[in-house]
């Protein structure tokens, strides 16, 4: 009796499987290797530097440009480095009221600033499966960032043009979608390595600290006195999609 009902369930599990999978090898879920491309924009969080050198925010976002390398563990878990570059740049010609020192106002004329950003993120990612082709993952880890800043203004009658080269190091979480829609190249005399594609969204917290320290110094040694320094936020939102190749 206990012989039957063990057939039984075995044949009902085997139907089962059959319906959800379908006679499709799943071989690319063996591939434990990727590589990816990835592209899409980052949006800055509000900071002290904008704030005070009177950029809004919604002027500031730059396109994204990311290379990754993928290993999986265990099925459910894997660890993903990441490599980025970002580069953003606006021109204000206004005369704006800065803040004021000793009593009188610093007034800009004229700001090109410019931001370059190269950075690093391995992360530790969790795979949530929700079908065979297909599936969600989060994501955690730390993060660095070389930033490099030129700013170009005349301040008080007296232009400048500074740059500086600044290293900053943050966290960062992350959320994506991954969907295999190239599985089995292998079979087209391609070299065997499936394609997926994936949606991401991340959000870091990276600040690089005394951001104007350069355009600062140069002001004190012009006018006796320096500008007030402000930290700069390079993290915030980014949104990429690309494809992932796995061997």
């Amino acid at each position: 009796m206990k012989i039957r009902m063990m057939l039984a369930a075995a044949i009902v599990l085997g139907i089962s499987a059959t319906s959800l999978y379908g006679q499709e090898p799943l071989g690319y879920l063996e591939k434990n290797n990727a590589v990816a491309l990835k592209f899409g924009a980052a949006f800055f969080p509000d900071n002290d530097f904008m704030s005070y050198y009177r950029m809004p925010r919604g002027d500031y976002y730059d396109y994204v440009g990311e290379f990754s390398y993928e290993r999986r563990f265990l099925d459910r878990f894997g660890i993903e480095v990441a490599f980025g570059y970002t580069h953003a740049e606006e021109t204000y010609t206004s005369e704006t009221v800065l803040g004021y020192l000793g009593g009188s106002p610093v007034a800009r004329t004229s700001q090109d600033f410019q931001i370059r950003r190269f950075y690093i993120s391995p992360s530790v990612k969790v795979y949530m499966p929700v079908r065979p082709d297909a599936l969600f993952y989060l994501g955690a880890g730390p993060d660095y960032c070389l930033a490099g800043l030129e700013m170009k203004a005349t301040i008080d009658g007296t232009s400048f043009d500074v740059s500086d080269d600044k290293s900053a190091y943050g966290v960062h979480v992350l959320a994506g979608f991954e969907y295999y829609f190239y599985k089995f190249p292998g079979k087209e005399g391609l070299i065997d390595t499936p394609v997926s594609f994936i949606a991401e969204c991340r959000y870091a917290w990276i600040t690089v600290d005394n951001a104007d320290e350069e355009l600062s110094a140069a002001y004190g040694r012009e006018k006796g006195t320096a500008l007030p320094l402000h930290d700069l936020a390079v993290g915030g939102h980014t949104v990429m999609v690309g494809f992932r190749w796995h061997f």
